[in-house]
């Protein structure tokens, strides 16, 4: 097994028993009810509607249906999918400066931090954000190693991803298209990569026939 390997699981599994340990098998406060009811009736959530993340939690659900409730399953793929970011993270981390040890020790204490262990035990989207932010980190890394514009597809499709789960992330669009523009892609470029990734939001018309 790589060293790199090595960083992800050794973050990845205790963090998945940890959270998996400590979530909420139940509905809780903040939006959990209403994400929770989306999710297992495949309808829309409060604006912007979060379909990919109802879709992908529908999904988890019906693989748990017969043993978890489906508030326990969603608190379950919150912590299945932050432990995978993190996990992510490290590996990042691990390319960026060549040290396993503190890059691993880093995505541990990161993912005790309060806020994001509490979305992590709950039904929540902000985990599902937090995987696409980082596996496009881990995407761009891949990409400015081997620079070419075909290669670049899966980064367009995950950032278009990554912005139509919260609207928080088009922050990320100023430091996403200067980071292209140093690759050497065009800022021209970078606008048609990512409407291809914006066909996610195509979603949004099924939420609307949904509701």
């Amino acid at each position: 097994m790589t060293t790199k390997r090595k960083v992800f699981w050794g973050v990845f599994l205790p963090l998945t028993l940890l959270y998996a340990a400590t979530r909420a098998p139940t509905v809780t406060g903040e939006d959990s009810g209403e994400l929770v009811t989306a999710a297992w009736t495949l309808g829309v959530g409060h604006p912007p509607g979060y379909p990919l993340w109802i879709l992908l939690t529908r999904l988890f659900m019906g693989i748990l249906c017969p043993t978890l409730s489906p508030a326990d399953g969603a608190a379950l793929f919150s912590g299945i999918t932050t432990a995978l970011s993190l996990g992510v993270f490290a590996t990042v981390s691990f390319r960026l400066t060549g040290a396993p040890l503190a890059s691993w020790i880093t995505a541990l204490l990161l993912g005790l931090v309060p806020e994001i262990w509490n979305h992590a035990t709950i039904a929540e989207v902000y985990p599902l954000n937090l995987l696409l932010v980082m596996w496009s980190l881990a995407l761009l890394l891949d990409w400015q190693e081997r620079p070419t514009r075909g290669g670049s597809s899966p980064l367009r499709w995950c950032v278009g991803s990554v912005f139509q789960t919260t609207r928080t992330s088009f922050y990320c669009c100023r430091f996403t298209r200067c980071r292209w523009s140093f690759l050497g892609e065009s800022c021209s470029g970078t606008g048609g990569g990512l409407a291809r990734g914006f066909l996610e939001l195509s979603f949004r018309t099924w939420c609307t026939c949904r509701s």
